[in-house]
């Protein structure tokens, strides 16, 4: 899974406007039937790793690893997963005003090249909850299916706080 890091892991790049993002590749094992703490655990872990070599450029690491794997997918991962959890309210600059644009579930149709990715899955905390929002390409999965998948994430989110002592095997969605 892919998910996107500031890249301003330096204090000279905190105070600039501009677009720093890279993504960085998420791997989790998920062997031994673990609990939901447990993978959480795994995950840190992971996610902690990535984060101390967010530097090298995805497209770069793309490019390194499509010679030592011809004939595969090219990209590393299919799914990215986006956690939005940065500037809540909206950003004030002299004559501006910028806020987020509120989204839902999106398909990309068959030709698109707006993504890379099968699906993108966006969540950003609110005051009242989770929102989230979805992209997908079309040409893989129909509305129904992603409507399908979602529910069932909302769901299993659910459930893995009521029992995040439950082994993952047995957090069942339907």
């Amino acid at each position: 899974m892919g998910t996107l890091v500031a890249n301003r892991n330096r204090q000279e790049t905190e105070g600039l406007i501009g677009l720093f993002i890279n993504t960085v590749i998420l791997r989790t094992d998920l062997s031994g039937n673990p609990t939901f703490r447990e993978v959480l655990q795994r995950v840190r872990a992971t996610t902690l790793a990535a984060y101390a070599h967010q530097d090298l450029p995805y497209e770069e690491l793309v490019q390194t690893l499509a010679h030592a794997h011809a004939g595969e997918r090219t990209a590393l991962c299919q799914v990215m997963f986006i956690l939005q959890n940065a500037m809540q309210r909206p950003l004030h600059l002299p004559a501006q005003t910028l806020r987020f644009l509120e989204a839902d579930r999106y398909s990309v149709g068959p030709d698109a090249t707006a993504t890379i990715f099968d699906i993108i899955l966006m969540v950003r905390a609110r005051p009242q909850g989770l929102a989230g929002a979805c992209i997908y390409k079309a040409a893989l999965f129909d509305p129904g299916t992603i409507n399908q998948m979602l529910e069932d994430f909302q769901l299993l989110l659910t459930r893995i706080i009521t029992q995040p002592e439950q082994a993952l095997s047995t957090l069942q969605t339907r």
